[in-house]
């Protein structure tokens, strides 16, 4: 989105101006990973983060967050799996465990839709049915209603404001989450 590209082209420019302050790098890649933009310009910069401060648990379990977004759950789960084992912190501890319980969901399904998949394409060249005609369809009903593209961008709206939250990090017992707009950076 345009106001995600502004997002990052401050964040670019603060990084250029202090490369050792690693928390910009932080951002830029969180503003990538809810947009779903940029994800290998992200782990890149993550990366140069981790070069001003290494071995940051933070920074690694974002490149592992990155990762399974990007489906690639095997490199996710064994950064996930390090700071999950490693952390010190209750709430990053939290998000590791929750990041590999999703990547095990995902393998979880993977694993069954192949097995699915292989008993159909099994049970279809049994039957004598040949491989490229579907044995089912589903016909559209003509009561199924389409969606305007109002409903479309309001779906995706709350589908991004979804992915934020769930992000975001918790506020310990002492902190306080409040919601506000950046006017200016």
């Amino acid at each position: 989105s345009a106001s995600a590209s502004k997002m990052r082209d401050a964040l670019a420019k603060a990084i250029a101006i202090n490369p050792s302050f690693t928390p910009s790098y932080e951002l830029y890649a969180f503003v990538s990973l809810v947009n779903n933009e940029k994800l290998d310009e992200a782990i890149t910069m993550l990366k140069k983060g981790l070069s001003y401060q290494p071995g940051d648990q933070e920074t690694i379990l974002r490149i592992a967050e990155i990762l399974f977004r990007q489906e690639k759950a095997d490199d996710a789960k064994i950064l996930a799996e390090k700071i999950s084992k490693t952390a010190i912190e209750p709430d990053v501890k939290s998000r590791a465990e929750n990041l590999l319980s999703n990547i095990q969901s995902m393998l979880d399904i993977k694993s069954r839709d192949e097995q699915l998949r292989k008993e159909y394409e099994t049970g279809r060249n049994a039957s004598g049915t040949s491989r490229g005609n579907p044995v089912l369809t589903k016909r559209k009903a003509s009561t199924e209603k389409v969606l305007t593209p109002e409903e479309i961008a309001k779906a995706k709206q709350t589908e991004r404001i979804i992915a934020i939250n769930q992000a975001l990090k918790k506020p310990n017992p002492d902190e306080k989450q409040v919601i506000g707009r950046i006017v200016k950076i």
